[in-house]
């Protein structure tokens, strides 16, 4: 019982830090493709973004399909713009 709960709380936490990583590429990948030059900008859209996503992940515990769509959105948006 004890390893089902400490592989339950291992995917929670990987889905967590999987999704406020993908909430940053999408962040920033927008903010790039609509022209911002200035780094700080993309940087802190990029943050705020993935802090929304994580959040929404842990509030509307989301099921891992919705994992798989965000990763492939973030995996294009990398391949992109670079």
């Amino acid at each position: 019982m004890v390893f089902a709960l400490l592989a339950y709380l291992y995917y929670s936490v990987a889905v967590v830090l999987t999704m406020a990583s993908i909430g940053f590429i999408l962040g920033s990948a927008i903010m790039a493709g609509i022209g911002v030059t200035w780094n700080w900008v993309i940087v802190v859209i990029g943050v705020v973004v993935g802090i929304l996503l994580a959040v929404a992940a842990v509030a509307l515990n989301l099921p891992a399909i919705l994992l798989v769509v965000f990763s492939a959105l973030g995996g294009a948006s990398a391949i992109v713009g670079g």
